[in-house]
């Protein structure tokens, strides 16, 4: 509930906003690769499923956030606040692009990526058992699925996709065939 409300912070002094927006641009001075579209800070989302809710508390979902950044890397700068919206609980977290003091980047490839979400996931599993309902399959893309260009296009013009059109069409035929 609201009521539970935490801010996680790892590696950033300060209790205000502006406190912790002078600290990630002091820490952006450390940058080893100067460029000018270079990264600063990256949102990250670790959410829970809505069925889920009456098993989340604050404690839960920061003990979480804290496993989250130490699988991430726990050399980086982290601002996390949770969200509460209907059944929908979040946390919001704000990583810093480089390093703490390194200068190192903190991109996250996409096999480092899905290992992190898997790692994630089994600490939850393991630490709060009751969170079934947010067990996803990692790594196993879905059906149907759309690629991010074509998701972009279908924001564009709101039509579906070829790929829609078609399973749609497939699906159509389908309920009307009389046998396979």
């Amino acid at each position: 509930s609201q009521s539970e409300r935490f801010v996680t912070t790892h590696h950033i002094p300060g209790n205000t906003l502006k406190q912790w927006v002078e600290q990630f641009k002091n820490n952006a001075e450390y940058r080893k690769h100067k460029r000018s579209d270079h990264v600063y800070l990256t949102h990250e989302i670790l959410s829970w499923h809505d069925e889920d809710a009456k098993n989340l508390t604050g404690d839960k979902m920061e003990t979480m956030t804290r496993e989250y950044i130490r699988l991430r890397n726990s050399n980086g700068m982290y601002v996390a606040i949770p969200h509460w919206d209907k059944d929908n609980y979040h946390v919001h977290i704000c990583a810093s692009g480089i390093e703490y003091k390194t200068g190192k980047s903190m991109r996250l490839p996409k096999a480092n990526l899905a290992k992190l979400k898997k790692d994630v996931q089994e600490f939850q599993q393991q630490q709060f058992p009751e969170l079934s309902k947010s067990i996803v399959q990692h790594g196993k893309k879905q059906k149907n699925s759309l690629t991010d260009e074509e998701y972009q296009l279908k924001q564009r013009t709101g039509r579906l996709t070829d790929k829609e059109q078609v399973l749609e069409l497939l699906n159509t035929c389908y309920k009307q065939a009389l046998s396979q």
